[in-house]
């Protein structure tokens, strides 16, 4: 039984759209959940921008955190692959905008993020993940 287990786990992971998928399932569904039990490092930065928007900020934190989590269960679904990276260029414009409107907030000089800039700018690696598995589709 072990042995059946651990063969059809090696086949399923050794697929590497599977290991995409399941890669960004898991970081926005996890983000997501975070967002919305009120214990995101990012909740801060996002009350902050939106309030700087003129926006409400706490409003907007669930909203990401709903949207997130949405968008991590699309990624498992392969057939929603073409939704989920239209999704998820929506959300990553929505992410780097501190990069722009929150200068002191996310750079410590020219090209010297902060910690808050580097959280922001590893986006460019899901954007990368989900634009292979985005043509992988096509």
């Amino acid at each position: 039984m072990v042995r059946s287990f651990r063969k059809q786990f090696i086949t399923y992971v050794s697929q590497p759209e599977t290991v995409a998928r399941l890669a960004l399932a898991t970081v926005y569904v996890w983000f997501g959940a975070l967002k919305l039990f009120g214990v995101s490092p990012a909740s801060e930065m996002i009350e902050a921008l939106m309030e700087s928007m003129g926006m409400g900020g706490l409003l907007w934190v669930g909203f990401m955190g709903i949207f997130e989590t949405v968008l991590g269960v699309m990624f498992l679904f392969p057939k929603m692959i073409r939704w989920a990276f239209w999704l998820m260029v929506t959300h990553l414009g929505m992410t780097i905008l501190p990069l722009f409107v929150m200068g002191d907030l996310v750079w410590n000089g020219f090209l010297v993020p902060t910690f808050e800039g580097q959280y922001i700018l590893k986006n460019v690696l899901i954007f990368a993940l989900g634009y292979w598995l985005f043509i992988k589709k096509e």
